[in-house]
């Protein structure tokens, strides 16, 4: 980091390395520091939603993967939606005795 604190690939693998590592506050902040320096970088919207996933922060995540689907051109924001549907639903068929 003391060589170029900006540099959206040393931050990716700080991230990387936190995330590894299970240091999910850490791993997040280089994450918005990637993220603030490009939004659409596709290893740092993939990185992003992992780590929101592991924090089991669902709304993050579901932000995250309609963002993800301007990036990666996958899944429409409605077919996100669709797709939240159908893991409610799925959970909630799991929690019942």
């Amino acid at each position: 980091m003391k060589l170029d604190p900006f540099s959206i690939i040393i931050r990716f693998k700080s991230a990387r390395f936190h995330y590894n590592r299970e240091e999910l506050d850490k791993a997040l902040e280089d994450i918005q520091i990637c993220l603030d320096m490009d939004n659409e970088f596709p290893l740092v919207v993939s990185l992003e939603f992992d780590i929101h996933l592991a924090m089991k922060d669902d709304a993050e995540a579901l932000d995250c993967l309609k963002r993800s689907s301007d990036v990666f051109a996958l899944w429409s924001p409605r077919q996100v939606d669709f797709a939240l549907c159908i893991l409610i639903l799925h959970q909630s068929d799991n929690q019942q005795p």
